[in-house]
């Protein structure tokens, strides 16, 4: 039996992102790992930019359904004029892509040795060992960093993440840098 200390239910005022993860989180663990229980967790990402990243793309659908149900119920028909029928077509397309882009953003961290990525529903502790790059996103440079694994993660192979303060530091930093020197640093041991 659990005593209250052990309970893996949040009680009142608790949070899962306090910045303690568990260290039996991650599937690569075999029982050999030498961590301690509970480490604190860095994170490389931004918690507010990282949640507008998952709820913007459905605040966006909203308003272009919004939009749409008004012109129906307004005129009683669609009609789109030949000329605006590209402006259509993007805004179909940025939706496709903000989707995609907003299923792949999440917010990453690090413990120990350990890349820690979370989508706000779940999270996993990945080894460095099974990062295989850490690399800028040549369409979006110094803002979003880009994070490639060695072993499918229930994120998939590649998971994106925005630096903390990129907006910012994108002018004289680079953010994958951070990572880079990390995975660096840890595969000497």
């Amino acid at each position: 039996m659990l005593d209250s200390s052990e309970s893996p239910i949040l009680r009142l005022g608790d949070s899962p992102y306090t910045g303690n993860v568990d260290a039996l989180a991650s599937r690569y663990d075999t029982g050999g790992h030498a961590q301690p229980q509970s480490q604190q967790v860095t994170w490389l990402s931004g918690e507010i930019v990282t949640c507008f990243n998952k709820v913007g793309p459905i605040l966006w659908v909203a308003a272009v359904i919004g939009a749409l149900s008004g012109i129906l119920l307004k005129s009683g028909h669609f009609f789109i004029a030949p000329g605006f029928r590209p402006v259509i077509a993007f805004v179909f397309l940025a939706t496709v892509f903000m989707f995609w882009l907003s299923a792949r953003i999440q917010r990453v961290g690090y413990a120990g040795r350990d890349l820690i990525v979370s989508n706000y529903l779940r999270q996993e502790r990945i080894p460095f060992d099974q990062v295989e790059a850490a690399e800028p996103v040549w369409w979006y440079y110094r803002r979003m960093v880009r994070v490639r694994m060695r072993t499918p993660t229930c994120f998939g192979y590649v998971v994106y993440y925005i630096p903390k303060w990129a907006a910012f530091k994108c002018f004289w930093v680079a953010p994958e840098k951070e990572l880079q020197d990390l995975l660096q640093s840890q595969s000497r041991f």
